[in-house]
Order: structure tokens, then C-alpha cells, then sequence
């Protein structure tokens, strides 16, 4: 982080399972916590699990998973822009 950055929230992110099987299922079970700038207190607390097909090689593994990520930050945004309503 750049020095003078100003830090609202942070975000921790706890991945409890993130595999997968060629020719399967992707699986992306994640708990996370959005914090105060001091870490004192979480303003959010969820767990995220997500699933897609995974294609027959590692390509298509590898961008079912990086799909699975994209979704997580999604979800995790648009729970902080909620909860600032």
C-alpha cells in the first residue's frame, strides 16, 4: 500500500476448500470478514460456497477456479457496498 493511503475496511478471507476434479466440479468454500479500520470489530461475517464444472484439462481447471475467485470478490463487494446504505 502506498504511503498516505487511507484504510477503511479490511477484508480477510479464510479459504476452507478450493480444489476441484478434471471433467468435475470446482469448489470455493471461503469465510470471510470485513473488519473496522482497527480490526476491533467485523462490520460483516459470511461464508461464500461456490461450485462450477470444470472442464477435462488444467486450462479449463484453472479458469473454472479463477471464475470461482472473480465470484468471491463480487460477493464481497457488493456486501460492502450494501452495508454502507
Amino acid at each position: 500500500m502506498a504511503a498516505g493511503t487511507s484504510v477503511d475496511r479490511e477484508v480477510v478471507v479464510e479459504a476452507t476448500r478450493f480444489d476441484g476434479q478434471l471433467g468435475g466440479q470446482c469448489v470455493l468454500d471461503a469465510r470471510w470478514q470485513v473488519l473496522t479500520r482497527s480490526g476491533a470489530r467485523s462490520v460483516i461475517s459470511r461464508r461464500s460456497t461456490l461450485s462450477e464444472a470444470c472442464g477435462s484439462d488444467y486450462a479449463a481447471f484453472v479458469a473454472a477456479q479463477s471464475r470461482l475467485l472473480a465470484t468471491l470478490s463480487a460477493e464481497i463487494a457488493q456486501a460492502i457496498r450494501n452495508a454502507g446504505r
